[in-house]
């Protein structure tokens, strides 16, 4: 393998990394997200995985998923309308 396809395929996989951690931000600030269920979805495909790929490389970006990325939005603040003097 050339090092310009080794570079390019770890440039592809930060990038895919990257993409979860956006999505799973996203989501996480949907209403009815469950954090749980998410976990419990990642680690069932993590416990059986096909024999067919390479295990370490396979379970990466599952595992970044595991982590914790949020992002809490800014909200509006409710603050009343100034009276006019």
């Amino acid at each position: 393998m050339s090092d310009k396809f080794v570079k390019d395929m770890d440039s592809f996989a930060a990038g895919v990394c990257t993409a979860l951690a956006c999505l799973k931000i996203a989501i996480q600030n949907s209403p009815g997200f469950d954090q749980t269920r998410l976990e419990e979805a990642i680690k069932g495909v993590l416990s059986a995985p096909s024999s067919q790929v390479d295990q370490e490389s396979f379970a990466a970006p599952l595992n970044f998923l595991l982590n914790q990325h949020s992002y809490n939005a800014p909200q509006p603040e409710d603050t009343p309308p100034q009276a006019k003097h």
